[in-house]
């Protein structure tokens, strides 16, 4: 009955065991990318397809857990009853020197049969408040409110596809930045900057500018709204890196 009752079991643990590792792997790519992907509206795909990986964890883990409650539910009498006939059974022979080791083994087994659910409803206890403890930091972080952009402008749809820097300038607290940044950048072509190594190129691209302005098809990128923007553009990374088959759909 044990054997069959685990082997029946072990299905829905694998496929739970397999289904919270993928859910695992993918947190994991995304985050390389979260600033990006959160920026570009693929919260609510990342919403889904962990939700889907958790109710998948959820339901695997409910079979589990009623395929072994059934089975303790058919033990627990069995469990029982082995108990009371040994009760029944072991003062008589004790009382006419009858007592063998095998009826001490078959005593310290039923007493451990009868501990072990106990046991076990312990153990949830225990997991169960760690669980919690453990998720309740995150739950209030999940649960914050994402931060709101107000609106200065009209709804921007871009035309010309022409992006201006008239003296862009950004510093960051120790000192260091970029300083009277100015191009034009249109759409068709590959615009290039050019410098050293940490003379600046990618700071000019900072989004909180402390100076001048950028316009994009005449417009003052301040007053653009910030989900017109990032409906607007595309994000190329530094560095070239093959995307994760689990963040693939996102990307496309």
């Amino acid at each position: 009955m044990t054997w069959s009752s685990t082997r029946r079991a072990r299905v829905f643990l694998d496929r739970a065991s397999e289904a919270g590792q993928a859910n695992a792997r993918f947190i994991g790519n995304v985050l390389n990318a979260i600033e990006t992907l959160r920026h570009f509206g693929s919260h609510s795909w990342m919403s889904l397809r962990f939700t889907m990986k958790a109710r998948e964890v959820h339901d695997n883990w409910r079979a589990y857990v009623v395929q072994r409650v059934a089975y303790i539910a058919a033990l627990g009498p069995g469990v029982a009853l082995q108990f009371a006939v040994t009760s029944r059974l072991l003062p008589s022979k004790y009382k006419a020197g009858a007592v063998t080791i095998g009826d001490m083994r078959c005593l310290t087994r039923s007493y451990s049969n009868s501990i072990c659910p106990f046991e076990m409803v312990a153990r949830a206890i225990e997991h169960v408040a760690r669980s919690r403890a453990d998720l309740i930091p995150l739950a209030r972080v999940w649960a914050a409110w994402q931060e709101r952009w107000v609106s200065h402008t009209r709804d921007f749809v871009p035309s010309a596809g022409r992006l201006k820097f008239e003296g862009v300038g950004y510093f960051y607290e120790k000192g260091r930045g970029v300083t009277n940044v100015s191009f034009t950048a249109t759409h068709g072509g590959i615009t290039f900057l050019i410098g050293d190594t940490g003379c600046g190129k990618s700071t000019v691209f900072k989004p909180a500018l402390k100076s001048m302005r950028i316009l994009v098809d005449g417009t003052d990128l301040v007053g653009i709204d910030r989900a017109d923007w990032y409906a607007a553009v595309a994000v190329v990374p530094q560095e070239t890196t093959d995307p994760q088959p689990e963040c693939v759909p996102s990307k496309q």
